[in-house]
């Protein structure tokens, strides 16, 4: 495969990817699809999601993503390229980069959207976004959303029908957090 049919192939991945993370409402692309960019980096957030959540959620399914380049990474601060193009560092601190090379595939791309359906979907609920916004930690807000469903489970028996359901989940969430 020569250099050109290479980079056309990356770029095909990307847009697999780019396509599908695109619909989404907080998600947020710095990635480019034209000549101005690499084929072969993708680079997005999702807004109230810290990029290391991001990427500890894509290593739990085996995909590896970084929240900067290897050449930033043990700087650990906001990417400097997106600070240099006016990116508020409140997104930024979201930011993810998806880098392919010559053995990523579509099926692959394929994989990774639904990887990314699924985080998205967590990260949207009410409850779970509550809890990420006070503990900023994919893992532990995964356990603390466990635990405050085994607690409304266990304390059904004891709800007080006067007091509004959501705001006696959210008190079970805060005292959990």
């Amino acid at each position: 495969e020569n250099e050109d049919e290479y980079s056309k192939r990356q770029q095909k991945i990307k847009e697999k990817i780019y396509d599908h993370v695109e619909k989404f409402d907080k998600a947020v692309i710095f990635s480019g699809r034209d000549k101005n960019f690499a084929p072969h980096v993708l680079c997005f957030a999702i807004k109230g999601v810290r990029g290391e959540t991001i990427v500890h959620a894509f290593e739990d399914n085996d995909i590896y993503i970084s929240t900067t380049s290897a050449c930033s990474s043990k700087k650990h601060t906001v990417s400097s390229t997106l600070s240099s193009i006016g990116i508020d560092d409140g997104i930024a601190t979201s930011a993810v980069r998806v880098s392919l090379d010559e053995n990523n595939t579509l099926e692959e791309a394929e994989e990774f959207n639904k990887v990314f359906d699924e985080l998205y979907e967590k990260t949207k609920t009410s409850v779970f976004a509550y809890i990420m916004s006070i503990i900023k930690n994919y893992d532990d807000s995964r356990d603390i959303f466990q635990e405050v469903y085994v607690k409304l489970y266990l304390a059904a028996k004891n709800y007080q029908s006067q007091k509004k359901p959501l705001a006696w989940i959210y008190t079970i969430a805060r005292n959990e957090c």
